[in-house]
C-alpha cells in the first residue's frame, strides 16, 4: 500500500491536535476571551451546531440546492428524541439516532418534490416549510406539548465516566459527536457520492452525461442534510433539557445559511466556523449589552440599539463577505496562506515519523 507524504503530514497530526483540544476544552471551561464568557453550555452548543452547519452545507454548498428548511429537520430530530425519552423511556443514545432517522425521513418527503424545482423556486418552497413549522407544532398541542414544549431529564454519564459531572459529560458528548460527524462529512465529500454532488452542483447536464443519477443523488443530499440536522436537534435536547415550538423558527435557517456563507460554502472547515460563530456571536452581543448598559446616544440606549443590531450585523457581514470574500473565510486567501504555513510546519514536525514509515515501507515483506 502506498503511503502519501501529504496524508502523513496533515491528517495524523491534525487529528491528534483536534482530539487533544476536545479533551482539554471542557476542563479549561469556563473561558473568558476579552470579556466574552464561554462555559460548558456554550462549548456543548458549539459541538451541536457544528453538526447542524455541516448538514446545511451538504445540501446547499456541495449539492447546490438552496434549502431554507433546515429548522424543520432540526426540530423533527429534537421533538423525536424528546418525546421518545419523556413518554417512552427510550435511552438517550437510541433517541438521538432515532431523531436523526426521523429527520432523514422528513428529508425524503422534502427532497422528492424538490426534484421538480430548483434555484429560487426551491428556496421559496423551503421558506414556506420553515415558516409553517412553528404553527404546526403549536397546533398539535397533545403531541408536542404546545407552548411549553417537551422537557426531559438530561442523561447522566455512564458508569465508566462517573468521575465527570453531568455538564462536563454532555460537553464531551457533543464535542466528540461533532468530531465524528465532521470526519464522516470529510470522508463523504472525498467519496464517489461527494464527487457526484459536486458534479451536479457545477453542471447538471454534465453530471447526467457521465452517468450520474440526478434524482438519486439530489434526494440523498436532502436525506443526509436532514440526518445531520436531526442529529443536531436531538443532541440539543440532551444539552438544554428540552425543546419548545419557538426553539427553531425561521431565523434559525436564515442564520445558519448566513453563517455557512461567511464560513465558506462547500468547505468542511467553513461549516465548523459557522457552528462556532452561531454560538459565539450572541455571546459577544450579550457581553456588549452588559458593558454598555448605561451608555446613552442622544435619547437612545446603546443597550437597546445593540439588541436590534444583531440581525443588521449579520446582513452587513454577509454583504461584505460576498463582495470581498466570495469563497468565505475558510476558502479565502488568508485561509490558504495559513494552510500553506501549517503544511510547512507540520512537515517539519513529522519528518522523523515519515522517515520511519518510508523505511518500513521500503523494507517490505
Amino acid at each position: 500500500m502506498t503511503i502519501k507524504a501529504r496524508d502523513v503530514n496533515i491528517r495524523l497530526p491534525a487529528m491528534v491536535a483536534l482530539l487533544g483540544l476536545v479533551l482539554a476544552l471542557p476542563y479549561l471551561a469556563p473561558i473568558d476571551i476579552l470579556g466574552v464568557h464561554i462555559g460548558l453550555l456554550q462549548l456543548s452548543l458549539m459541538g451541536v451546531w457544528v453538526i447542524g452547519a455541516l448538514g446545511l452545507n451538504i445540501v446547499t454548498g456541495y449539492s447546490g440546492q438552496i434549502s431554507l428548511a433546515h429548522n424543520v429537520f432540526i426540530a423533527s430530530g429534537a421533538y423525536t428524541a424528546a418525546l421518545l425519552m419523556e413518554r417512552q423511556g427510550v435511552p438517550f443514545w437510541l433517541a438521538v439516532f432515532a431523531g436523526g432517522g426521523c429527520a432523514a425521513a422528513v428529508g425524503v418527503v422534502v427532497g422528492v418534490p424538490a426534484l421538480r424545482i430548483a434555484g429560487f423556486h426551491l428556496a421559496i418552497v423551503t421558506v414556506a416549510l420553515a415558516v409553517a413549522m412553528t404553527p404546526i407544532l403549536l397546533k398539535f398541542t397533545d403531541f408536542t406539548g404546545g407552548y411549553r414544549g417537551v422537557t426531559i431529564d438530561m442523561p447522566a454519564p455512564p458508569p465508566f465516566l462517573s468521575f465527570l459531572d453531568q455538564d462536563r459529560w454532555l460537553c464531551y458528548l457533543s464535542l466528540f459527536a461533532a468530531v465524528l460527524m465532521t470526519f464522516l462529512a470529510w470522508s463523504m465529500m472525498r467519496s464517489p457520492v461527494g464527487r457526484a454532488w459536486i458534479a451536479i452542483r457545477d453542471s447538471e447536464v454534465g453530471a447526467q452525461a457521465i452517468g450520474i443519477n440526478l434524482a438519486r443523488y439530489k434526494v440523498l443530499a436532502f436525506v443526509m442534510s436532514a440526518f445531520y440536522g436531526g442529529l443536531a436537534g436531538a443532541l440539543y435536547v440532551q444539552v438544554v433539557g428540552g425543546v419548545t415550538p419557538y426553539s427553531f423558527g425561521m431565523m434559525t435557517s436564515l442564520t445558519f445559511l448566513t453563517m455557512i456563507v461567511i464560513g465558506g460554502l462547500a468547505t468542511i472547515s467553513g461549516s465548523v466556523l459557522a457552528g462556532i460563530a452561531y454560538v459565539l456571536f450572541p455571546e459577544v452581543f450579550r457581553t456588549l449589552q452588559i458593558r454598555f448598559s448605561d451608555v446613552m446616544i442622544g435619547s437612545f440606549s446603546l443597550k437597546v440599539l445593540l439588541q436590534d443590531a444583531q440581525s443588521i450585523l449579520y446582513g452587513g457581514m454577509l454583504i461584505f463577505n460576498i463582495i470581498l470574500m466570495p469563497e468565505g473565510v475558510a476558502g479565502g486567501p488568508l485561509a490558504r496562506l495559513i494552510r500553506r504555513g501549517l503544511d510547512m510546519r507540520l512537515a517539519d514536525l513529522t519528518r522523523p515519523f515519515r522517515r520511519l514509515v518510508r523505511g518500513v515501507h521500503d523494507a517490505g515483506p
